[in-house]
């Protein structure tokens, strides 16, 4: 009779906890779906309806969707959602399918619930960083995010093997890795699996194929980020005072977007030959507009009297520039940089307190409360109003469709 302590026991299956994660995989990749179909509906799907998921002006999964937030590298994080939780479902049944003949190199998969746990511990991670962003930079929350982040988390403690030691997995998936690249074939295919992702990768954040808002955001951020004028702007004047194409700029020096608005009609004065920009100034401020009745930007007002003023000296547009790129902090700060760009601080003094002064800031004021100005910046182009930001390449299709011409096409 065989002694039962020489019997060999084999090791639990642990089918429970497969099913398990399965399960919560399968969960998670339905969210990612219809996650998604909701990024899709936002972004190329003009006047689409809004989904069932944007609930309130707080809780809105569409308005998530719409930001520069819910794509990585030009694709929709939705998809990587996608991709996680196949992935984890796939592994949930590796060591079946590595008996079939042709998978038998899947049995460089070791142990799967340790990996499943590195897996999930990685995505968690990243999903706390996006819900800080929905908190402190979107100011929305999307409701199914945080949904697939609960999945997350539970996947997480079931695939944690409370008998081994809290670093168990994250160091046998690591060690498992770097055991498995020292065969040929396992590196050269890491190596195949990486260029074609970073290929992708390149491909979808320059061609911004699933991102189109990333092409805007990516634009106006360049004008934004730009160090000083690369325009050399100088005088009262931009562009040709007798060009059949004129541009009424009216902007805020507070505004955070105006100067974005202001660079591009730089270039374009630049580029086009028959394009006349004028800047009108539109302070959102209390102390000089009768249109705002509650404190917003409480020195527009100043900024804006200190570009007229500079008029008398030639000296608007880099005035205009300064108060844009070089905002002063200080009196001192203030008094060298106008010196920096050849304006005189005590003639400039003495006019910012003239009366024409203010009498002029109050007429471009009329002038934009009679065009029923409502935010800035906003241009006017041979009378058709564009309120707020635009692309450079928005901005020049419409100058030549009303008849702007490259200068370099001068014949």
């Amino acid at each position: 009779m065989e002694n039962i302590e020489n019997i060999e026991v084999p090791a639990p299956q642990k089918t429970g906890k497969t099913i398990w994660l399965a399960l919560w995989a399968l969960i998670g990749l339905g969210l990612s779906i219809k996650l998604t179909i909701i990024y899709y509906m936002v972004n190329f799907v003009p006047n689409a309806l809004p989904s069932f998921c944007a609930i309130n002006d707080v809780i809105d999964c569409d308005a998530v969707a719409g930001t520069v937030y819910a794509q990585i590298l030009g694709v929709p994080t939705a998809c990587f959602g996608l991709f996680l939780y196949s992935f984890v479902f796939f592994m949930c049944f590796v060591d079946k399918l590595q008996n079939i003949k042709i998978l038998n190199f899947l049995q460089v998969f070791k142990d799967k619930f340790a990996y499943i746990f590195t897996i999930y511990l990685i995505s968690f991670t990243v999903s706390m960083y996006l819900m800080f962003v929905q908190f402190f930079a979107i100011h929305k929350f999307c409701l199914l995010c945080f949904v697939t982040y609960l999945v997350d988390f539970v996947s997480l403690f079931i695939a944690k093997d409370y008998s081994k030691p809290i670093y168990y997995e994250v160091k046998t998936s690591f060690i498992d890795f770097v055991r498995a690249i020292k065969i040929k074939k396992y590196l050269i295919a890491l190596i195949v699996v990486i260029l074609c992702t970073a290929g992708l990768f390149t491909y979808t954040k320059l061609s911004y194929k699933f991102a189109p808002r990333m092409k805007k955001y990516d634009s106006l951020m360049h004008f934004k980020n730009m160090k000083g004028n690369p325009f050399n702007v100088h005088g009262n004047i931009l562009g040709n005072p007798d060009g059949d194409i004129v541009i009424y700029e009216h902007s805020d020096f507070e505004c955070p977007v105006c100067p974005v608005m202001n660079r591009m009609l730089q270039k374009a004065a630049g580029e086009f030959e028959n394009i006349y920009v004028i800047h009108y100034n539109f302070p959102l401020d209390m102390n000089c507009n009768p249109a705002i009745n509650v404190p917003f930007h409480p020195n527009a007002c100043k900024y804006a009297k200190f570009a007229i003023a500079a008029k008398k000296q030639d000296k608007y547009w880099e005035m205009i520039n300064l108060l844009f790129d070089k905002k002063p902090k200080t009196g001192k700060d203030f008094y060298n940089k106008v010196k920096k760009v050849g304006i005189d601080p005590n003639q400039l003094a003495n006019d910012y307190i003239k009366p024409d002064i203010d009498e002029e800031l109050a007429l471009e004021i009329k002038s934009g409360i009679q065009k029923q100005m409502q935010a800035t910046p906003t241009i006017f182009i041979n009378g058709e109003k564009y309120v707020g930001v635009m692309t450079y390449d928005e901005l020049k299709e419409i100058l030549i469709k009303k008849g702007a011409v490259l200068k370099n096409n001068k014949e």
